[in-house]
């Protein structure tokens, strides 16, 4: 009888002590489970934070590319580079890492434009058209966005109202080739309080002659600078529907057709009858013609992720 007790005892420690042993692995195992993954999400967060972190800077200065290098973030060590894949689309690259644990966070973001620095917006091409300071400059290709992806939006409603208020509405295809017969001859109606001329045309618009526009010109089709005198503008040409601005022969090489800016979802181009045609940026007249502009946000175009144990 005691001979059993015993191996009773025996049998009964012994599977006592598997049993805990069992449950001390599986804690274990528990543990380091629980360790990997706050460790994972702390350099996640980490990485994140650096994305983001590069979102403010970009929002404030579109030209900021610095990146951060061996930033300290909560225990992680944080680099962020920045690589411009075109003038609208920029790489985010956010590395953090946590003891033996790293985090990458790749981002496509799409920065919002100033159109205040730039003379020619076109979301398709510019032909036989440059961009100068004088007329003895050299062509200043870094003041021109041609092929962009879309349109940028503006507040063309408020801008219509402003033409209708001053009584700039015309309606059907238009041509001139003497004086602007509306508005007046300064691209302000208002200088003091800087409030500009618009008129909106719902048609073509042709000028020819001597004709020269002032203010900012909203055009629901084309306009053509004819062959015949030197038409010229003195402002904004803003094409938003698909019209194309069309320099058909003429052009004097001493002042410029343009002196202004174009914003155009259509072609810039000049006719092989064109010779010497050029815009003229003047950053007033864009500066101010960019506060109808409706979005400035970024637009991240994908977000991918990936992690690696050191």
């Amino acid at each position: 009888m005691g001979k059993a007790l015993l191996i009773i005892v025996l049998a009964l420690s012994t599977l006592f002590s598997t049993g805990m042993l069992n449950m001390n692995r599986n804690s274990l195992a528990s543990v380091d489970e629980y360790s990997a993954h706050y460790r994972q999400m702390a350099a996640r967060n980490a990485a994140v934070s650096g994305v983001y972190m590069s979102f403010s800077k970009l929002y404030q200065d579109s030209t900021w590319r610095s990146g951060f290098n061996d930033l300290s973030l909560d225990g992680s060590m944080v680099n962020v580079d920045l690589d411009s894949i075109s003038g609208w689309d920029t790489k985010i690259t956010s590395t953090a890492s946590f003891e033996n644990i790293s985090k990458t966070i790749e981002v496509m973001l799409r920065l919002p434009l100033e159109l205040g620095e730039t003379a020619i917006f076109t979301t398709d091409t510019v032909e036989k058209v440059v961009v100068k300071d004088s007329k003895d400059g050299d062509p200043i290709d870094s003041l021109i966005v041609m092929n962009a992806p879309e349109m940028v939006p503006f507040d063309t409603t408020s801008m219509i109202n402003l033409a209708r208020s001053q009584g700039n509405i015309l309606i059907g295809d238009q041509s001139f080739n003497k004086d602007w017969p509306i508005g007046s001859n300064s691209f302000y109606a208002d200088s003091v309080n800087k409030i500009p001329n618009v008129t909106y045309i719902d048609g073509n618009l042709s000028i020819g002659g001597s004709c020269t526009l002032f203010g900012i010109f909203i055009i629901k089709s084309n306009i053509i600078f004819e062959a015949r005198g030197n038409p010229s503008v003195v402002g904004i040409l803003y094409l938003p529907d698909g019209g194309e601005v069309i320099f058909d022969g003429g052009g004097d090489p001493k002042k410029p057709d343009v002196y202004g800016g174009i914003v155009c979802d259509g072609k810039v181009w000049a006719t092989p009858k064109s010779d010497k045609v050029w815009v003229k940026y003047e950053k007033e007249y864009m500066k101010l013609f960019s506060n109808y502009q409706l979005s400035k946000n970024l637009y991240i175009l994908s977000w991918a992720e990936s992690h690696f144990y050191h």
